[in-house]
């Protein structure tokens, strides 16, 4: 596709956004940016994301409101296994169709299979297991593994934490779709787990959240075999109709081939208007490889529209980014036609308030000449 129709598309998104939108993923920004609301109201972690509090799981029973029904009108559903445990899951089953040259692709995909299990051992401890019995990643086929299994001691002063285990890190928006290029290109895609501690704080309409881990860029590597640690830092707010954040992430490695220092900085916020709203990240990187003149440095970018137009239907358009070769602060000539760039346009249907199919169109903007657009359809079913 051509370069030039991505500035159209763009300019068009808030225009689309207002008839058509997609809510694409349950139990992420969209609701706590509209709510004005912390991802801890309605999940067991704080940074977000995974297993569901009660409070959660209302919410959803409730058409995705904090609004009070009826007493009779209200569901009444736990997946409470005692006083102090609590059962969730995440499926998510895709059908992918890929419009490629010179071989076009159509498979089915289960993208997840989680189980989650939280346990209350007292007012201040939770423990938290996550276990994925779906694929890890599309090109290479896994079994189930764990993805995060952690501690925390919570509900002290200004609503403060302490979490230890094996999590993802605090990086920017917490989004479920792996492949967008500020999570997918910048490390903090599927397999972005690490091992190490995180505090956080999250106060009233602020939060902040700080995490010192392995680094080792792989969950599966335990053991840290030098001396330096990955820090990752999130902070920002969250008032009526607006929210805005920032991001820090540095690791240096000295092990692998190319010892090299990597460092990340990103902003983010987040704009409502009763069922319109608004999610954007930016995001700079550089990657600094040791002994060498060469550094290289990547801009990641985010954006997208939401509106509901029904209880039960959401239309989304989204934007992505990529520059791989950026020179904000280098030397050197900026390699020209290598953005890539990727609009998406769908649809999210509940079906029922535990489950919805999502239906969405990729238009992959690279190479002129280039077709890989995709066609992408989720049943989504959660608890």
């Amino acid at each position: 596709m051509r370069k030039k129709g991505i500035l159209l598309i763009f300019l068009a998104l808030p225009g689309l956004s207002w008839l058509y939108h997609s809510q694409t993923l349950r139990a992420l920004p969209h609701y706590s940016a509209k709510e004005a609301t912390r991802c801890a109201t309605c999940h067991f972690n704080p940074t977000g994301g995974m297993a569901r509090t009660q409070t959660g799981i209302n919410y959803a029973l409730n058409n995705h409101s904090f609004k009070e029904e009826a007493e009779s009108q209200k569901p009444l559903l736990n997946f409470s296994l005692g006083d102090n445990l609590t059962l969730g899951s995440d499926m998510r089953f895709n059908y992918i169709y890929q419009d490629s040259t010179p071989v076009t692709s159509s498979t089915f995909f289960t993208m997840q299979g989680a189980i989650y299990l939280a346990a209350q051992v007292d007012p201040h401890l939770l423990l938290f297991y996550n276990n994925d019995f779906g694929y890890s990643d599309i090109n290479i086929p896994r079994g189930p593994q764990n993805r995060e299994v952690w501690g925390m001691f919570r509900r002290f002063p200004f609503n403060s934490y302490l979490k230890v285990g094996r999590f993802k890190v605090p990086y920017g928006i917490r989004l479920d779709d792996h492949t967008s290029f500020v999570k997918d290109m910048l490390g903090f895609g599927n397999r972005s787990q690490d091992n190490g501690v995180e505090i956080g704080f999250t106060p009233a309409t602020f939060f902040w959240h700080l995490s010192f881990t392995n680094g080792a860029g792989d969950p599966g590597i335990s053991l840290d075999n030098n001396r330096f640690k990955a820090v990752t830092n999130k902070a920002g707010f969250t008032i009526k109709h607006f929210g805005l954040g920032a991001s820090f992430a540095y690791n240096r490695f000295t092990t692998s081939p190319e010892k090299f220092d990597r460092a990340r900085v990103g902003v983010f916020g987040s704009f409502s208007w009763q069922d319109f709203v608004l999610l954007a990240e930016a995001d700079w990187a550089r990657d600094d490889i040791f002994f060498s003149p060469n550094r290289s440095e990547h801009l990641a970018f985010y954006s997208e529209a939401a509106y509901q137009v029904h209880k039960s239907i959401w239309l989304k358009a989204k934007w992505d980014l990529w520059d791989p070769n950026t020179k904000m602060f280098s030397t050197g000539q900026k390699v020209k036609d290598d953005v890539v760039q990727r609009v998406t346009l769908g649809s999210d249907i509940l079906l029922y308030n535990l489950a919805d199919v999502k239906l969405q169109y990729r238009f992959n903007i690279e190479e002129p000449k280039k077709s890989n657009n995709e066609l992408v359809t989720q049943l989504y079913i959660f608890f």
